[in-house]
């Protein structure tokens, strides 16, 4: 599980760039998103069916995620080192702040390496 806060979430698809985005996160708060090949990024409204993905299937990935059904094929997150100092340097940076810099969360930046 990942505390509620400010995270960053950064992916690359194995070309000269990386793909970045800000996820605000409220306690309990359970966000799904889907890998959607075609653009080589994360989405919650990937290519699926009608173009989202259905309340049904993200009740289903939740409820999963509260009975720790994933747990075995993830890392833990780092509650006591980086974890710790990401949230002391973010704990002031609200979705209002965001906003503020022209970055709503859920945004995809890009940047090379």
């Amino acid at each position: 599980m990942v505390p509620p806060g400010l995270h960053l979430m950064t992916w690359s698809a194995g070309h000269d760039h990386r793909t970045c985005m800000f996820l605000l996160l409220s306690q309990g708060e359970v966000v799904v998103h889907r890998w959607d090949a075609s653009l080589e990024s994360f989405s919650e409204a990937a290519s699926v069916g009608d173009g989202s993905i259905s309340e049904e299937e993200k009740e289903r990935y939740a409820s999963g995620f509260r009975n720790f059904e994933f747990d075995s094929q993830t890392a833990p997150y780092d509650m006591e080192g980086d974890g710790v100092a990401w949230t002391r340097l973010t704990r002031y940076v609200t979705e209002s702040c965001l906003k503020k810099a022209t970055i709503d969360p859920g945004t995809h930046s890009w940047r090379r390496p």
